[in-house]
């Protein structure tokens, strides 16, 4: 039993001086040993406890930038408020990223905004802005790589192009 436990020792040692930038999970299983024949003392039929190295490798979610800058390019007044195309600079952005920043946008406004389109690349804002059964197949293709997220009604928040996944939310609810 010493002898074990001298050895789980000796396996932990090394665990904590690996070096390695991966985590090393230590993990202790515990089991029952079955019943033997009389003569064997009662340590041995208790539990025995092992433990075993199990290497383990994290990978961390792609962490997204908030957006920093952005750029009104076309304002419209409307009966109901303004609708904005707004340009912000490409970026690795998440869904969180682009709706923190549409949130901030809305409330950040001295006046009241029914519309907002916005877009990572002028020329596809450039596109976005012409009727869709208008554009050509590259301005589409502008269009789906860089349309972000739109809020329509001044409260319906839905991603767009590569976030389209994301589908929306209503801001409010």
């Amino acid at each position: 039993m010493k002898r074990m436990f001298g050895l789980v020792a000796v396996v932990i040692a090394i665990a904590a001086c690996t070096g390695s930038d991966e985590g090393v999970e230590l993990t202790t299983t515990t089991s029952t040993m079955p019943e033997v024949a009389s003569g064997t003392s009662e340590a041995e039929e208790e539990a025995t406890t092992t433990t075993t190295l199990a290497e383990t490798t994290t990978t961390e979610a792609s962490a997204g930038q908030p957006v920093e800058d952005h750029r009104v390019v076309v304002r419209t007044d409307g009966p109901d408020g303004d609708l904005l195309w707004v340009l912000v600079d490409p970026g690795e952005y998440t869904s969180v990223d682009l709706e923190n920043f549409v949130f901030d946008f809305l409330g950040s406004s001295d006046t009241a905004i029914w519309e907002v389109h916005v877009f990572d690349d002028e020329a596809a804002l450039t596109a976005g802005r012409i009727e869709a059964d208008e554009r050509t197949s590259d301005e589409q293709g502008l269009v789906d790589a860089h349309y972000l997220v739109s809020v329509t009604e001044g409260v319906v928040l839905t991603f767009q192009g590569p976030f389209a996944a994301f589908g929306g939310a209503v801001f409010g609810s």
